[in-house]
């Protein structure tokens, strides 16, 4: 018993030097709220440049989003420098003081609790059961609320294609697959944009254990046939080959996709070690598998614009709104070309103009 009791006085001991030892150091600046706050919206500026790059914002909409979202940090910014320049430090003498408390009661309060509370022959419960359900309810809690009171906005705004894919992200990271593919569904019933489409079918993938399923997989042809340059689509097509047993057809079809695709793109490399990796599993010379007549047509048309002079913004906007007009009024005489309509969707989302956009995607997708 004695020798517990030298047990208890060394931690206790211990406890003590471990609260008391702050007291008496010059307290350090510890980051606070404002501090996440301002990472999240870097954060947010970052998902609207990867946004605008896949196609899901217009111009003017990445511009809206982008100042919203540097108002908001110059605010905590503001915020932080006013709680910076207000505060200060604690007394010397209050320290002092609450070091006597802190001496005194954690030692007689502990030896007291022990007394009335403390039975060495329970059974220890570990420190790892204790702690699960702590963590796996941290973040994840603040999210579902997140996601409940969104999907309450929108019951009420039930147009807002940007609160609805905002849901389906949402709802992707919290692992609700179901709830993901509902809120793609209800974007994708006000906009049909390829990338939603593509997000869409990549959900239904999850949803069944990583295989493409039918609807996605006419969802991936669609989006390739309507845009050509597509890495999603085209890489899941391919994956889709592979899980149907049809490795060499897998393989062109990324063989294509690093065909068409930009050199500085930075999921190039992955696409190249998968290539390799599933070849020399079917033991296949990857050199052997050669690029299709269209892929590489599409890398020359690929190759033309990345070394064509640049135009100032205002030129190229009017140069494509001129296009998109004159391809307007030939499908006008020749309603039935689905990838003129397909061309035209993809020329009045590089204008910025979604509705016109939908509807030619509308119209290409019903001629096909």
């Amino acid at each position: 018993m004695i020798a517990l009791w030298i047990l208890i006085a060394l931690i206790t001991a211990a406890a003590l030097a471990l609260l008391l030892f702050p007291l008496f150091r010059r307290p350090a600046d510890q980051p606070d709220r404002t501090d996440f706050d301002a990472t999240v919206y870097r954060e947010q500026l970052k998902e609207v440049e990867l946004d605008l790059g896949r196609g899901l914002l217009s111009g003017a909409e990445a511009t809206a989003a982008r100042t919203e979202i540097q108002r908001r940090l110059l605010a905590v910014r503001e915020a932080a420098d006013a709680k910076a320049s207000g505060a200060a430090a604690s007394p010397a003498a209050s320290r002092l003081g609450l070091s006597a408390v802190i001496a005194v009661a954690v030692p007689v309060g502990a030896v007291a609790l022990y007394l009335h509370l403390g039975q060495p022959g329970i059974p220890d419960f570990p420190l790892a059961a204790r702690k699960a359900p702590a963590v796996a309810a941290g973040g994840r809690g603040d999210m579902e609320e997140l996601a409940s009171r969104l999907a309450e906005r929108l019951a009420q705004s039930p147009d807002d294609i940007k609160g609805w894919l905002l849901l389906a992200r949402t709802y992707k990271t919290l692992q609700n697959y179901q709830g993901a593919a509902e809120a793609y569904r209800r974007a994708l019933q006000i906009d049909n944009r390829p990338g939603i489409s593509v997000d869409y079918a990549e959900v239904l993938m999850l949803l069944a254990d990583g295989a493409v399923t039918a609807e996605g997989r006419e969802i991936f042809r669609r989006v390739r046939a309507s845009d050509p340059f597509n890495p999603k689509a085209r890489y899941y097509l391919g994956m889709d080959k592979a899980q149907q047993g049809d490795v060499r057809g897998a393989l062109r079809d990324w063989v294509d996709l690093v065909t068409v695709s930009a050199d500085q793109v930075p999921w190039l490399d992955l696409v190249r070690r998968q290539i390799d990796s599933m070849a020399e599993e079917a033991g296949i010379d990857p050199a052997s598998i050669k690029p299709t007549a269209e892929a590489l047509d599409l890398a020359k048309s690929l190759a033309k614009l990345e070394t064509a002079a640049p135009m100032p913004d205002r030129q190229q906007i009017e140069a494509i709104r001129a296009m998109a007009e004159k391809l307007a009024a030939k499908l006008a005489d020749r309603p039935g070309d689905a990838e003129g309509w397909s061309r035209l969707a993809r020329a009045y989302e590089t204008l910025g103009e979604t509705e016109k956009a939908s509807r030619a995607l509308k119209r290409a997708a019903a001629k096909k």
